[in-house]
């Protein structure tokens, strides 16, 4: 009878193991609720205020797919609309926790925060996932 784990390799690639972590990453991240309906509800963790003033107001917002959603916006404080030198548009979450991370991370200190997935997606206008570096 063979088992599942007499296949599993003791000394896999380190491509391997990129692909691994970054899939375990990403099920954590949904498993903590990750979600860009979420971002308008942010608090400000020195102040304990909310990062978007309320009420919230619903905006009309281009999303990754190219098409328009009125959507409860957060403020330009938490999310920030960007693009690449070639024209490819992404949400990043710019919260001073968040972008210094990033910062850290990518050894950039000019990074204005951290990029969200901007694959189109019908359960996300914003994205509900960071961008996958490779």
């Amino acid at each position: 009878m063979k088992f599942c784990y007499d296949s599993f390799d003791p000394d896999p690639s380190d491509e391997q193991m990129n692909i691994v972590i970054n899939s375990a990453m990403r099920e954590f991240v949904r498993i903590l609720g990750f979600k860009d309906s979420d971002f308008p509800f942010y608090y400000d963790i020195n102040s304990g205020l909310p990062r978007t003033p309320r009420p919230i107001e619903s905006k009309e917002v281009q999303c990754n797919d190219g098409s328009f959603q009125s959507i409860l916006f957060p403020s330009e404080d938490t999310i920030k609309r960007g693009a690449t030198s070639y024209g490819v548009s992404y949400y990043s979450v710019v919260t001073p926790r968040v972008a210094q991370t990033a910062r850290n991370q990518f050894n950039c200190g000019e990074m204005e925060g951290a990029r969200l997935e901007n694959q189109p997606s019908r359960e996300s206008c914003l994205g509900n996932n960071w961008e996958e570096v490779r």
